[in-house]
């Protein structure tokens, strides 16, 4: 456990996003670490059993938002449960049929939602963390992350943003 960020926090670097709402806020904060979130195009989930209950909510509220979606067999049955259709890949540690790499290699995924879990979805985690970095594509790790980053997007096509100075935000600071 990290003795500053606890059990649940996971570090994303030092970047900071600062404006009127949360929303813009976090957009600003994802372009900082490198992370441009996408308007639409496809985005790959699987979550680990323990994240089943929430992944199907996400799920949902991107297909709302246009999204076609692709997840492993597990997460595919937990979307569907929601009404939710994906398109399904075999886990990347399964060495067979198509996998979320191969989706990734031809430019058919614009974003990636995975909470990996155990030995073989950890080597699968740094197989997928290492093609999306390479190929500059967002991936989120954890319920909270993946909340607020719906909630971004979804705020973010309607709303325009703009760069202020921090002075802007605390002009009295420092008199």
């Amino acid at each position: 456990m990290d003795p500053i960020l606890g059990p649940e926090m996971k570090s994303t670097g030092e970047v900071m996003g600062i404006d009127s709402c949360f929303e813009l806020a976090y957009w600003k904060g994802q372009i900082a670490a490198g992370q441009n979130l996408p308007d639409g195009g496809t985005v790959f989930l699987s979550a680990r059993d323990a994240d089943k209950d929430w992944i199907g909510g996400i799920g949902a509220d991107l297909a709302e938002l246009g999204f076609k979606l692709v997840a492993t067999e597990g997460t595919a049955k937990t979307l569907a449960a929601q009404n939710v259709t994906a398109h399904v890949v075999s886990k990347v540690s399964d060495q067979k049929g198509e996998t979320v790499l191969d989706l990734m290699k031809v430019g058919g995924i614009q974003m990636i939602i995975n909470t990996p879990s155990g030995p073989i979805s950890r080597v699968d985690e740094v197989r997928i963390r290492s093609e999306a970095i390479l190929r500059s594509l967002p991936i989120v790790t954890t319920e909270s992350g993946a909340r607020a980053t719906v909630a971004c997007i979804r705020y973010m096509r309607t709303h325009d943003w703009d760069v202020k100075a921090l002075q802007d935000y605390f002009p009295d600071y420092g008199e």
